[in-house]
């Protein structure tokens, strides 16, 4: 395996995918508070990020061309950086959910990771890693804080 083959596998630990199957993978054994957490966290990133990347478009330094569609336009945008968004708010989710130092002490350095190599992929600019991991922590707080009330709101179970 090359080191560019290793770069895109690492970066993918905040792709959409990853971030799925933590989140279904929770539903699936019972816990539905932190499924709730971060499924609502997933939504609520790619939420406010659509709004953002309709709103300030900012090319990707590798130069992707976007599209004629709002959807493909809105993939091309690099600000904010939906990888570092989505893997912090895991962060925080995860880490206030199992209170665990240990577990801060290794995905903390994951998330870091993930950003610096999405610059080294020339995905992003440093402004759309720290725009990113900034909405992923707000978000993420604001998860573990109201998900299970919205949720209730909902009429869904808990």
């Amino acid at each position: 395996m090359s080191w560019s083959e290793r770069i895109k596998d690492t970066s993918a630990f905040g792709g959409i995918p990853i971030g799925i199957f933590i989140a279904l993978f929770s539903l699936a054994v019972g816990n539905l508070t932190l499924f709730y957490q971060l499924g609502g966290a997933l939504a609520l990133n790619y939420g406010i990020a659509a709004i953002i990347r309709t709103v300030k478009f900012e090319k990707r330094p590798d130069n992707t061309p976007a599209g004629k569609s709002w959807l493909s336009k809105i993939d091309a945008s690099s600000f904010p950086s939906l990888h570092a968004a989505r893997i912090f708010s895991f962060v925080i989710i995860l880490g206030i959910y199992f209170s665990s130092t240990y577990l801060y002490a290794l995905l903390i350095p994951t998330a870091v990771l993930v950003c610096y190599l999405r610059i080294c992929l020339k995905r992003h600019y440093l402004q759309d890693i720290i725009a990113g991991a900034t909405l992923g922590i707000l978000v993420g707080i604001f998860a573990t804080k109201y998900a299970v009330l919205i949720a209730q709101f909902l009429g869904l179970p808990v």
